[in-house]
């Protein structure tokens, strides 16, 4: 740490002397408050200048930082080592400063309490390469943990597919095990030593597009994860709701081309190339939807959980019928547990009213 003495007080009556700008005195200056130094050289140098000086551009204007750690960690990423042991354990290691933030086990199919991330011994032959500053070992780590969890997989896979004499293709990947179509499966812990002999190709989660909201967008996932967790875990979109799973109670109701759907209930795979929307996309900037301001007019809402679920199969209904009668709004299913059906009637009929919706 560099430090500096004040200096002594001024005897009362004493002439103003300007000091000499010498170069320790200079330096520590520039490395402690790099903006009072070029204020001190402007003072000394050049008495009357009044116009600004530009300071020289930061690191952060030329490179963002995050990019620069990553490239100066880059030769350690070969380093990472992945390992699962007898008793299930998923272990990963990687000679680095920090490691693990926000790493998801997505790619493995493990249970979160199965893993752990630990520090390796230092390095000190590795310099820079064992930093990772500003939080970044989600960007840097992302593609080399990716792919060794892919090849982890692959070998447990095709592990199990020769135990069982089933074609690996047909088996998948749950909570730190093996499942075959009839049910039986292998956990990773008994799978551990024959994966180990097993060489294979891999290949990293398939990476599937659609629209959201009116937005491209990119992710990687198990094709038969539901929609419902891709879009809450994956792309932080929350307004559908979670509260069965299994498409009754209509919580998480919102549209896929245009059609109402349950996302709990479709698998991402299934929504590749096509138009999404939840009831984040419903209003147009700040001007809510037709149905959105019913809903507020009319003051639907107690506890609101089931809420954009009840709006978004709303606004399938008055597009398929603009005018709906009593018995037709009777037949959605949506559930509402603070029985709020009375009012849900009314803010339909409200918005059909006023006008087509679109």
């Amino acid at each position: 740490m560099l430090g500096f003495s004040p200096p002594s007080p001024r005897a009362r009556g004493a002439p103003i002397t300007t000091p000499h700008p010498d170069r320790r005195r200079f330096l520590t200056y520039l490395v402690a408050a790099p903006t009072l130094a070029i204020g001190a050289s402007l003072a000394v140098d050049e008495p009357s200048a009044q116009a600004a000086i530009p300071s020289l551009p930061g690191i952060p204007d030329v490179l963002d930082l995050g990019d620069a750690l990553i490239l100066a960690g880059l030769p350690t990423s070969s380093l990472l080592v992945l390992q699962l042991t007898a008793d299930g354990r998923v272990l990963l290691q990687l000679p680095r400063l920090e490691v693990g933030q926000g790493l998801t086990t997505d790619e493995l199919d493990a249970r979160l309490t199965d893993v752990g991330v630990r520090l390796s011994d230092a390095r000190p032959e590795l310099l820079f390469n064992q930093l990772t500053g500003a939080s970044n070992s989600v960007r840097s780590l992302y593609t080399p943990v990716r792919a060794a969890a892919a090849a982890a997989r692959a070998r447990l896979v095709t592990a199990a597919a020769r135990q069982w004499g089933l074609a690996a293709g047909s088996l998948r990947t749950r909570d730190s095990a093996v499942l075959a179509p009839d049910g039986r499966t292998l956990g990773f812990a008994q799978l551990a030593a024959l994966a180990a002999a097993v060489t294979v190709r891999t290949r990293a989660m398939p990476v599937y597009n659609f629209v959201l909201n009116g937005q491209p967008v990119s992710v990687d996932a198990p094709g038969d994860m539901p929609l419902l967790w891709v879009l809450r875990d994956k792309l932080g979109v929350t307004g559908p709701k979670y509260g069965c799973g299994v498409g009754v109670c209509r919580a998480c109701t919102s549209h896929l081309d245009g059609a109402e759907v349950q996302p709990c209930t479709v698998a991402v795979q299934d929504c590749a190339g096509r138009q999404v929307t939840t009831i984040e996309g419903l209003a147009t900037g700040e001007q809510l939807h037709p149905v959105q301001q019913a809903w507020i007019d009319c003051d639907v809402a107690q506890c609101g959980f089931c809420q954009p679920g009840q709006i978004m199969t709303a606004v399938a209904l008055l597009r398929k019928n603009p005018q709906p009668s009593d018995a037709d709004i009777d037949q959605i299913q949506n559930v509402c547990r603070c029985g709020t059906y009375a009012r849900i009637r009314a803010a339909i009929k409200l918005a059909a009213a006023r006008g087509p919706i679109s």
